[in-house]
């Protein structure tokens, strides 16, 4: 049983099971699609904040929705990552996002000022209306006062 022959004929046994032996693969997927649909909504955020928070005196408001892309973006990254996933998409809402932030605090400290400008003239005004209507309310009353009086005179 060691002639030629029966080497040959092992050999090619071996070689038809190897291409018949299943190959391990390990692809990793996670149960959901939660990471990529969390990863696409944080770089849509991306976007919407680096154009919304280079507007002047109203780019502030983009730092709350630029500081959520970064959290939804890195961990869509972790996690995509992880599982041996492409994460370019994740990596660029990323770096838009943190140039978001970059924007909006600009516009913060830029225009500081004039937020607390606002503030104040809004503190001052709500300060003189409030007045306004105390004194309207206590001249309302005393023209009630005097119209009172005039009514009980003319009626004796």
């Amino acid at each position: 049983w060691l002639d030629l022959a029966h080497w040959l004929e092992l050999a090619d046994w071996l070689e038809l099971a190897d291409h018949k032996m299943p190959i391990e693969t390990h692809t990793y997927q996670s149960s959901s699609g939660a990471a990529k649909i969390i990863g696409i909504i944080g770089f849509i955020f991306s976007i919407f904040s680096f154009l919304f928070g280079w507007v002047p005196c109203i780019g502030y408001y983009a730092l709350a929705p630029s500081i959520l892309s970064l959290i939804f973006c890195g961990l869509a990254w972790l996690i995509e990552q992880k599982e041996g996933k492409k994460v370019g998409l994740y990596i660029a809402g990323t770096i838009i996002s943190l140039l978001a932030i970059a924007g909006a605090s600009y516009q913060y400290y830029n225009y500081k000022a004039t937020f607390d400008a606002v503030q104040q003239f809004q503190e001052d005004f709500d300060e003189g209306m409030n007045r306004a209507l105390e004194e309207y309310a206590r001249e309302a009353d005393s023209l009630k006062q005097v119209n009172s009086v005039k009514t009980d005179t003319t009626r004796n």
